[in-house]
């Protein structure tokens, strides 16, 4: 199966709050059990059939870590037996100034005339690429935002006011008690059609950030926008609390589209370079 979609990770930021685990990586490179953040991400759609994917690095040290980790791809590709093989690009060293922007720049450096699927690197989540890809067609989308209901606090996160077809009319960042229009949150997940990419040259240096800028400025001028909801396991990965509970999630295979390595017993992985070395 191909999809004939291109992903960008959007990665960067110190990830302090993550200290020691980020003293000597980016915070999409901390090992999940067993595999990078972001690593797991990729996987996850290269097996969906998604085979570009462009990693968005803010700074030179950060971009230069990812090349080394995934260079072109083929380690990957052969590592996953993909039939196809994956190819990586990279933003170059462009001093964007948020996720927006470094959207357009990358569509223009590129050239991208397709529909483009934008992730944060240090997330963990479960998606059904193809679900997506068809409710976005069929919707008629210029961007389509991945929402998932979440039961108790919503103040840390952008809450979705949407209409009776799943229409977003509107978010509320950080929510106080009673605020929010909903228990439907902004994923950092978004699937644009190409037409986003005109859209971006015409907001200019507006365009900083995805959810700040080109969303609302989306939903303010009449382009349909509309919320895709998540029915699986999510987790932005921005705490020790949300790192240990997404090793766990692997662990007891709530999250189950991630592979663990070689299961050799019940509840028991190691992982294959490991393996290779002590049997």
């Amino acid at each position: 199966m191909g999809l004939d979609v291109v992903t960008i990770a959007t990665v960067g930021g110190e990830g302090t709050r993550l200290y020691p685990l980020t003293l000597d990586r980016p915070k999409c490179l901390i090992n999940l059990v067993g595999r990078a953040i972001v690593a797991r991400t990729f996987e996850s759609l290269a097996r969906q059939g998604c085979k570009e994917f462009i990693v968005a690095a803010k700074g030179a040290e950060i971009s230069s870590r990812l090349k080394d980790y995934f260079k072109d791809g083929a380690g990957f590709s052969s590592r996953l037996k993909l039939e196809s093989p994956a190819v990586f690009r990279y933003q170059n060293n462009y001093p964007d100034t948020g996720s927006a922007d470094s959207l357009r720049h990358n569509l223009e450096r590129y050239d991208i005339r397709k529909d483009v699927l934008v992730v944060a690197g240090d997330s963990v989540f479960e998606l059904s690429l193809e679900e997506m890809v068809r409710y976005h067609q069929e919707k008629g989308a210029v961007a389509t935002v991945a929402l998932k209901r979440i039961e108790g606090d919503l103040s840390p996160f952008g809450v979705a006011d949407v209409d009776e077809n799943f229409r977003i009319r509107r978010f509320v960042e950080k929510p106080k008690p009673g605020e929010a229009p909903s228990n439907f949150v902004n994923t950092a997940i978004y699937l644009f059609s190409p037409e986003v990419r005109e859209v971006l040259r015409k907001m200019g240096d507006k365009a900083r950030d995805i959810g700040g800028d080109l969303i609302p400025y989306l939903v303010k001028n009449g382009y349909p926008v509309f919320g895709f909801q998540l029915s699986g396991y999510w987790c932005d990965v921005g705490s020790p609390a949300a790192y240990l509970s997404s090793c766990q999630a692997l662990l007891h295979q709530t999250a189950k589209p991630f592979s663990l390595g070689e299961q050799v017993a019940p509840g028991l992985w190691i992982h294959p370079t490991t393996w290779e070395t002590i049997r």
